[in-house]
């Protein structure tokens, strides 16, 4: 029992658990990029794409893309919104300049929201203490519960339109915050003339993005502002030009006229005030639904590093209650625009960002309670401990795997989705059953194209498809790209009859 007790009680270095962390979360991207080797395009893929894939379908290149795109441009500003950013990658859609590169869609868009999550993280927690292990462990940790646990990974991951459009930007305003964190924080901070130009490029990217992020993050930059205003900073001039350009942007961005063209489609909307109360209600519903007891496991592990940090600081963590305050409304407006636009609490896609952000936020807000407790109750004085007990990291690895098995969330784990869709083989039937459509496609002989319903839709992979009316929009996009007269899919009976004349003809 002794030896047992011995064993519990051992520290796990912070350094060793950083390198666990790090093997745990390449051990999980693993699967999420390999099984993009069986993604796909579908939906508005099509409909953005069509450009550059006749471009290059008639013997064009991607400068001949970047030349003809003023005139798309300024078509979906004035009937459709003014988000260029978005527009301007959407356009660039992968498989438009061949099938095979649209594996690369995962990689692109966790090569922004990770880096965004580390570059924050690290900036913020810099402030407070050196410790940059932990740190880093606070930035893998976080990474884990957005890429595994989000509401809807193939719009947040797999599918181009909707990953490029919000989580990718996503991961860019991450980056473009850190600096409005060194500026808040850094008293003696001093921009060079490479780094405000780099803000002011970021400002203009990121305004004229989703209006879900550019509308945060406005926010969080005029509140950056306006308290380095009342505290009195030297450094509030630093952030006058990026608010100048940010504002000037947005504004262009959601004055467009097709963002009114688009807001006329919804003939019923709840108005400014109703909109701010079910925004506010929503905000509740998703700190119970975003929260399960895995994401909750893993809240648990960073206490006591955020604990160690925090205890250190000199900083005097006055007013958790109005951080936690003015978090909880970050949250809340991120639902306005979508129930301001048409009542609903938006697409996946939308709730993808607002759960990175809650994640973030709810970190964020941990370490503040946790800093003001530190200050103000001497009973629980930091110990000099570099590291972990193993029975609270044990405590904490129950805890995470019971939620996993005995949660009624019926959402699994994005890479355990992954690798389950390709051990079954249906991820690879659902690559296989495309390459059958894209030899009808493709086919100049065939101009009313009859497609096989995909039998297996994975969970991380399927988005949306085309249907049995040749006048869905979807059918209608897919068929202007393929230059069919029509495409629609086969009903069970000419399935049926395929498989029989394709039986025959051997």
């Amino acid at each position: 029992m002794k030896k047992l007790n011995s064993l519990f009680n051992k520290t796990i270095s912070y350094k060793t658990i950083w390198i666990l962390l790090v093997c745990i979360l390449a051990l999980l991207l693993f699967p999420m990029l390999y099984i993009s080797k069986f993604n796909i395009p579908s939906a508005d893929d099509y409909s953005y794409g069509l450009l550059a894939h006749n471009i290059v379908e008639n013997g064009g290149t991607i400068a001949d893309v970047f030349k003809t795109m003023i005139d798309q441009f300024r078509y979906f500003y004035e009937n459709w919104q003014g988000t260029f950013s978005c527009v301007f990658l959407a356009l660039l859609q992968p498989a438009a300049f061949g099938e095979q590169y649209y594996i690369i869609v995962p990689y692109m868009i966790l090569l922004s929201l990770i880096p965004g999550i580390f570059f924050l993280v690290i900036t913020f927690f810099s402030y407070f203490s050196d410790k940059k292990i932990i740190t880093a462990i606070i930035a893998c940790t976080i990474s884990i519960i957005c890429t595994q646990f989000l509401p809807t990974p193939v719009e947040g991951f797999y599918w181009f339109d909707g990953a490029v459009s919000y989580t990718l930007f996503f991961g860019l305003s991450l980056i473009l915050i850190s600096f409005f964190f060194r500026y808040l924080f850094n008293k003696e901070h001093h921009r060079s003339f490479f780094e405000q130009l780099l803000v002011i490029i970021l400002c203009i990217i990121i305004a004229f993005s989703n209006l879900i992020t550019a509308f945060i993050t406005l926010l969080i930059l005029v509140s950056f502002f306006l308290l380095s205003v009342v505290q009195k900073e030297h450094n509030w001039k630093l952030f006058l030009l990026p608010v100048v350009f940010y504002g000037i942007s947005f504004y262009i961005n959601v004055s467009s006229p097709g963002f009114s063209i688009r807001q006329d489609i919804f003939t019923t909307r709840p108005g400014v005030i109703k909109s701010i109360w079910l925004s506010l209600q929503y905000a509740i519903n998703q700190l119970y639904q975003w929260n399960p007891v895995p994401v909750l496991a893993l809240y648990i592990f960073l206490i006591p590093g955020l604990w160690k940090i925090a205890s250190e600081s000199t900083f005097s963590f006055k007013l958790p209650w109005l951080v936690s305050l003015y978090s909880f409304g970050l949250l809340a407006a991120m639902n306005c625009p979508t129930y301001y636009a048409y009542w609903d609490p938006g697409p996946g896609r939308v709730e993808n960002i607002r759960f990175y952000t809650m994640v973030i936020l709810i970190v964020f807000n941990l370490f503040y309670w946790e800093g003001w407790f530190s200050k103000r109750i001497m009973l629980l004085s930091p110990e000099s401990v570099n590291g972990l007990k193993l029975s609270f990291l044990l405590g904490v690895l129950l805890l995470f795997s019971g939620g996993l098995v005995l949660s009624n969330n019926n959402k699994p784990m994005t890479s355990v989705s992954a690798v389950l869709s390709y051990r079954n083989g249906e991820a690879g039937l659902y690559k296989h059953v495309y390459k059958q459509r894209l030899e009808i496609l493709k086919d100049p002989e065939i101009k009313d194209a009859l497609l096989r319903d995909f039998p297996k839709k994975p969970y991380v992979l399927f988005f949306s498809d085309i249907t049995y009316d040749p006048t869905d929009w979807q059918n209608v996009a897919l068929s202007d790209y393929y230059h069919k007269n029509s495409v629609r899919l086969m009903t069970h009976e000419e399935f049926e009859e395929s498989l029989e004349k394709a039986a025959g003809g051997e």
